[in-house]
């Protein structure tokens, strides 16, 4: 790796306090929206997508790119994973907690970006960002420190990166004393495109994959330390997700109390209850525009070349029912076909699906159920 090393070395020589850069910058920054474009984008449900087994990393990069909504997948979240899906008229949010109820994980909206991780990290984040708010605004802080630490500032990589070095770079730059460097291991990540954002908030991220977090000294530095887990966690959740949701299944989760601030429903109390009612309310929250009933009402377009079982559990999803088949349909499910349909209802496209292979299929208000043809 002595090109990354280089690359890395010679680029945050030239950094400066307005933003981060690494590599060659070729190609044009993404345009991120912020603010009330960024609210309205996000939760405006217009949003629709079909993938079949796509790898979150790869597919979830355009997704952002394309809407310009800003998306973080956490280290410890495997980036090659498959992810199936199939939603219409749904919001942005919706479309990452979607993704999220598949991979174990949680999603918050931060200041100016979508945080995808495990579900402690986003139930904890929430809360630290903002003692970190309020620890920047103390009056008695220094005023030149102050506004350093609320400056927002963008980081792109289109190289591969060291997290330790792209955090001293953003500090030293921006005059921000930092400790504890030394407890973020040498680990190369994937590039990275974030908009203008807050540098504790910044450091915040980058850090909570490796399980650290950061305070700020009443000079104004920044420590990095071992994350404590708190006693009780905190967890708000957006807006057009509770809407949806079954809150009382997230309230007969013991342990838990549910109140509303501003407008906003906040979950809390104890880590492991929270954590179950954030997973809870991730599996609860269905998703408008996504078909509810049999096939036959549903109509469909499709061009894509998978396997019959990825594309049967994709028309499940979108019918929002079980899939369901036995060991013996298996091999015949993992054959590869080419679907090259418009505007036809779910019947039609399981049928060319499955044509030629001697499997029939059944749609309930439940299920959808693959088994064998009659003979």
């Amino acid at each position: 790796m002595p090109g990354w090393t280089l690359n890395l070395t010679i680029a945050l020589a030239l950094l400066a306090c307005q933003g981060h850069a690494i590599g060659c910058q070729q190609n044009r920054p993404t345009q991120w929206l912020a603010g009330e474009k960024l609210v309205k984008a996000s939760t405006s449900p217009t949003f629709s997508m079909t993938w079949m087994e796509a790898e979150l990393r790869t597919e979830l990069q355009m997704a952002s790119r394309n809407t310009g909504i800003a998306v973080l997948v956490d280290r410890r979240l495997d980036p090659g994973q498959k992810i199936s899906l199939a939603l219409q008229n749904v919001s942005f949010e919706q479309f990452l907690w979607n993704i999220a109820e598949q991979s174990g994980a949680g999603v918050i909206r931060l200041d100016t970006l979508y945080y995808l991780a495990p579900p402690e990290t986003i139930a904890t984040i929430q809360q630290r960002l903002r003692n970190l708010e309020n620890a920047s605004n103390h009056p008695g802080l220094n005023p030149l420190m102050q506004k350093a630490l609320q400056r927002r500032i963008p980081v792109r990589s289109e190289l591969p990166f060291e997290p330790q070095a792209l955090i001293s770079g953003i500090c030293k730059d921006c005059g921000i004393p930092v400790r504890g460097l030394e407890l973020i291991p040498h680990d190369f990540w994937a590039p990275i495109d974030l908009p203008h954002t807050k540098i504790p908030e910044i450091v915040s991220i980058l850090v909570a994959g490796f399980k650290l977090e950061i305070t700020v000294s009443e000079n104004g530095d920044l420590s990095i330390l071992p994350a404590i887990q708190p006693d009780t966690v905190e967890f708000r959740i957006p807006r057009d997700v509770s809407a949806r949701a079954d809150l009382s299944r997230v309230q007969a989760i013991d342990g838990i109390a549910l109140d509303k601030r501003d407008g906003i429903d906040v979950i809390a109390g104890k880590p492991e209850p929270v954590f179950a009612a954030i997973r809870e309310l991730a599996q609860s929250a269905p998703h408008p525009g996504v078909a509810n009933h049999p096939g036959s009402r549903e109509v469909l377009s499709l061009h894509v070349k998978a396997s019959r079982g990825s594309i049967a559990a994709t028309v499940a999803q979108l019918l929002q029912v079980r899939l369901v088949y036995s060991e013996t349909e298996k091999a015949k499910l993992d054959a590869i076909v080419e679907i090259n349909v418009d505007k036809v209802s779910a019947d039609e496209l399981l049928e060319t699906c499955l044509k030629g292979s001697g499997l029939e299929f059944t749609i309930s208000e439940t299920e959808l159920r693959i088994h064998p043809g009659r003979q």
